[in-house]
Parts: structure tokens; C-alpha cells; sequence
């Protein structure tokens, strides 16, 4: 060919071996959660990540906590004034999570953080209404916000107040109404006293990411606490036997730690890696890094009796969520998502004034009926149960599939009543809504009687065929989808057609009679 009249130069088209280059900080070569030299692919993925182009540029996350040391010389470059709030002091905790979201690479100081390019806030909590101010402040700059904390690790079921809990559903509206992301730890508790993330009503709200921890062994983290809220985990110290290996990270007096761990680790890898996402794709929603993040989960310790299939055929555990947080994958995925249609949500109550049977195993249960047949992001379960000890009561909730959900088991919880009580359950993520939920309580140890007054199952998801986004169901539909199906068949994600419609409608990366059928198919089932 090189012979060839009009042909300059000519060269066999082969991929060569190549080796990653990573940050050249002395100590990077600890952080194994980062690449795992021992074990690979037993870790966040973040090198891959890296070379395609995210580091975090752009981006702002946020710290909630009393505050970090803002002149650590592996943190100061990246500290954003404007999004921070004043007051708090420097503490340990809160600097070793700030150095695991955006410690600055290449500097010649000690390691990096999984977004190094991102800017950190300082955002200080305390009472309710601080911690409420935290949550809230500069929603409009924040791409995500860390929470390495929660309520104390005892097994109880705590209380939020109104103006933190009205804090989280506000976050939704940050970053011009695609949200700021929360991202919260599930919690240390599972190992000493049976702690579950569901009772902790910050990790188990639906506005936030519940992060779970494994070790480097890829398994499950012994401290680390189950729940139906949990959506993913990342990777954080193993232990407590010998070998098992801790974190490195930064640490006050700009100095720098290997011994940091527990969920406090896994939740700032994981809002590091949204702010990966987020500047691979500016325009997801906080559902959509949600979606995102659960479509582009590894299924870690594959052959753990955990893992269970739900009614929509996705794999999910209470040990792990939906799996483990991959940055590659989570940032090509970003790369080619398009949006979500509307949220919606449908709230079914029923009155149930039924006492529960004190000291045995007959269960009683109650249904609510969903009408709607969109497909399910997150379930919340809402009760009003008069009992002197919560403690004794076991409840789940059933899926229209059979899907079940474990909200809280029998355990040392002295608390009185459930008083407009909120679960919540991801367990049947993609799963269609219409039909009975099915809530049961069991009371096995006697001594406490219980009577359940109420219940509401609040259902909430999207409809999938409504591909103009306009809360509607109907005909535009039909020809929006046909409009941009046309000019995108046969080609790979993403196209978006005419209107920026993604044709891509079954998510597969390949546009195709599938993805026409598919639409077809939700569009005559009324979602």
C-alpha cells in the first residue's frame, strides 16, 4: 500500500502493549483500594478511570462533618472557600476523608485522592439545625456531598428531625434541579451488636447513597451493616485478624495515616467516584447517578448466599447492595446515559388497628395496592405501631413479585412506638409497582404487647415510555420514540435521534428492533 500513488504512509493498525502511568506520589503505592497490585481488580478501578480522561475536574464535594484541617499541604490546593461553611475544628476523621476524595496528585507528597482534580468543601455540622444548614448550603455549586457519620451504632431505630429530614429532600433541588448528590456511610455496627443501616433514618433515606464496606479480600467487611437501603459498597479495611489491610490517607497535622477504615472509608471513595461521573456527564440527575451507579456495580464475592435475585432479575444483597462501586465502568456508563423520565411516586395507606400477637411467631401482615405500573426505584415503608419496645418486633415488606425486604429483625432496642416510622427498601429496584405490597410484623418475644394502627407504602419510580419527559403518557410518545429510533437503528449508544430522545430505550449500548419492541411492549402495559 505504502506504494501506492496518493497513500503517504501506511502502518499495520495493532494495539501495543501499554502500562498505566499513575500519580507519582511516594505513597501511592499503598493505597490498594485505588489498584491492587496483590489482587487485581479487587479495588475501585480508579487508574482506568484516570486514563480516560476523570480525575474530577470541575467538580465540588462537599465534607459534612466538624471540619478538616484546610492547610494540609495534600489538601489546601484543592479547598474551596466559597463553598464552605465557617466554624467546626480540624479533627482526624474529617481530614482522612477529605484526603480520600481529592488529595492532589503528583506533588510529591504522600498519596492521592480518587477525584484529585475535584474541589473539597469544609461544611460543619452539630445540631439539627446546623447539621440542616450543612446539607443544604450552596446546593446550587456542590456536586456531591460526603457523609462519613450517622447516629450511634447501637441497633436502635433513631429519630431525625423534621429540619434535617426536610434538608435531605431539599438536596434535590440543588445544581439547578439535577440535585446535589448525597452520599452517606452505612454504618459500623453489624459485627458487635447486629446494627442494620435500615435503622438509621439518614443512610436509609431515598434522597441519599448508602455505601456498605468490603475489605481487600473483595468480601464483606465484618463491621460493616446490612440493610434493604443499602445500594452499593467500596472497598475499606479489612480485619481484625492478621494481614488484613488498612487505608492510607491523609491525617491532621499534615501528616498521613495507614490505619484509617470502617464505612467512613467506603462512603468518600464512592463520592469520589460521582464526581468522576459527574464530570464525564454534567447533566445526571441525582436518580440518574443512582441508576448509574447500580447498572455499572461488579458483583463482588460472586458465591456469597447473600446474593438473591429480585423479580426485575437483578442481583441484590443485604450485604452488598447491587455490588461494588466500579469507576471505569461508572463513567463510560455516564458518558452515554441520558436522562431519566419524571420521578413518580404513588402512596397507598391503610388502616390496620390489629394487635400483634405478643410472644409468638404469627406474623401479622397487611397489603397496600399500587396501581401504577412504573418501574421501582425505592420503597418506603411508613408505620404507626404502639409498643413499649420496639425492639421486639421483626418486620418485612413483599413485593407485588415476591421480592422481600427486611426492614428491622428482633434485637435490644428499648424504644417506644413507631410514630409515622420511614423504611425504606431498594431491594426491588427495576421491579414493576402495580399490585400488593405486602408488610409484616411478627412480635416473637413476649412480655411487650403491640398493635399496629397504620401503614402507608409510598412506591417511587418513572415510567419509561414516557420518553419526552412530560409526565404524560400518550401518542407524542409514540412518535418522539419512532422519530429518534429512526436515524439511531443499528448504531451503538449513545444517539440521540431528533430531541435528544435516547433510542437506546433497554440500555444495552446497541440501538436496535429490541429496544423498539421494549417500548412497545411498556407503552401498551400503561408505563
Amino acid at each position: 500500500l505504502s506504494a501506492t500513488p496518493g497513500i503517504t504512509t501506511a502502518h499495520v493498525d495493532t494495539r501495543r502493549p501499554v502500562s498505566l502511568r499513575g500519580p507519582s506520589d511516594p505513597f501511592y503505592i499503598l493505597q490498594w483500594h485505588l489498584r491492587n497490585i496483590a489482587s487485581p481488580g479487587t479495588d475501585i478501578g480508579a487508574e482506568v478511570a484516570w486514563s480516560m480522561g476523570f480525575t474530577g475536574a470541575g467538580t465540588i464535594v462537599g465534607v459534612v462533618e466538624g471540619g478538616w484541617e484546610l492547610t494540609h499541604p495534600d489538601l489546601a490546593p484543592n479547598y474551596s472557600a466559597e463553598a464552605s461553611t465557617p466554624g467546626g475544628a480540624a479533627t482526624s476523621h474529617a481530614t482522612s476523608v477529605a484526603g480520600l476524595i481529592g488529595a492532589v496528585a503528583n506533588n510529591g507528597k504522600g498519596g492521592v485522592g480518587v477525584a484529585y482534580d475535584a474541589k473539597i468543601s469544609k461544611l460543619v455540622y452539630g445540631t439539627s439545625s446546623q447539621t440542616a444548614e450543612a446539607l443544604t448550603h450552596r446546593n446550587d455549586i456542590h456536586h456531591a456531598k460526603n457523609n462519613s457519620w450517622g447516629p450511634s451504632d447501637n441497633g436502635t431505630v433513631w429519630p431525625i428531625s423534621a429540619v434535617e429530614k426536610a434538608a435531605l429532600a431539599q438536596s434535590v433541588h440543588g445544581r439547578d434541579g439535577l440535585g446535589t448528590v448525597l452520599v452517606w456511610a452505612g454504618g459500623n455496627g453489624a459485627y458487635w451488636v447486629k446494627d442494620r443501616a435500615d435503622y438509621d433514618p439518614f443512610a436509609s433515606s431515598r434522597y441519599v447513597i448508602c455505601v456498605g464496606a468490603i475489605d481487600d479480600d473483595d468480601d464483606h467487611a465484618y463491621y460493616s451493616e446490612p440493610g434493604s437501603c443499602l445500594l452499593v459498597v467500596a472497598h475499606s479495611s479489612g480485619g481484625p485478624g492478621a494481614g488484613d489491610k488498612q487505608i492510607y490517607t491523609t491525617t491532621a497535622a499534615g501528616a498521613y495515616t495507614s490505619t484509617f477504615g470502617g464505612t467512613s472509608t467506603a462512603a468518600p471513595l464512592t463520592a469520589g467516584v460521582v464526581a468522576l461521573m459527574l464530570q464525564a456527564n454534567p447533566n445526571l440527575s441525582w436518580r440518574d447517578v443512582q441508576h448509574v451507579l447500580i447498572n455499572a456495580a461488579r458483583r463482588c464475592d460472586p458465591t456469597d448466599p447473600s446474593w438473591t435475585l429480585n423479580a426485575a432479575g437483578r442481583a441484590v444483597s443485604y450485604e452488598y447492595g447491587f455490588g461494588a462501586v466500579h469507576a471505569p465502568d461508572a463513567v463510560e456508563l455516564a458518558t452515554r446515559w441520558h436522562s431519566l423520565p419524571p420521578e413518580r411516586s404513588y402512596a397507598a395507606s391503610v388502616p390496620v388497628n390489629t394487635a400483634i400477637p405478643d410472644g409468638t411467631a404469627e406474623p401479622v401482615a397487611s397489603a397496600a395496592f399500587i396501581p401504577d405500573n412504573y418501574l421501582v426505584e425505592s420503597v418506603e415503608v411508613t408505620l404507626n405501631v404502639s409498643t413499649a419496645y420496639v425492639g421486639d418486633l421483626a418486620i418485612t415488606v413483599r413485593s407485588p413479585g415476591g421480592t422481600e425486604s427486611i426492614l428491622t429483625k428482633t434485637r435490644n432496642d428499648p424504644g417506644d412506638n413507631y410514630t409515622n416510622t420511614v423504611f425504606t427498601t431498594r431491594r426491588s429496584w427495576g421491579e414493576r409497582a402495580r399490585g400488593n405490597w405486602t408488610v409484616t410484623i411478627t412480635d416473637p418475644v413476649e412480655g411487650d404487647p403491640a398493635t399496629w394502627q397504620n401503614l402507608t407504602v409510598t412506591v417511587h419510580g418513572h415510567c419509561p415510555s414516557d420518553v419526552n419527559r412530560d409526565d404524560e403518557l400518550d401518542i407524542l410518545d409514540f412518535l418522539d420514540f419512532i422519530e429518534a429510533f429512526g436515524p439511531c437503528n443499528g448504531v451503538r449508544a449513545p444517539c440521540y435521534g431528533i430531541g435528544g430522545i435516547g433510542a437506546d430505550y433497554n440500555r444495552d449500548s446497541v440501538i436496535d428492533v429490541l429496544d423498539l419492541l421494549d417500548f412497545i411492549d411498556d407503552l401498551s402495559s400503561e408505563c
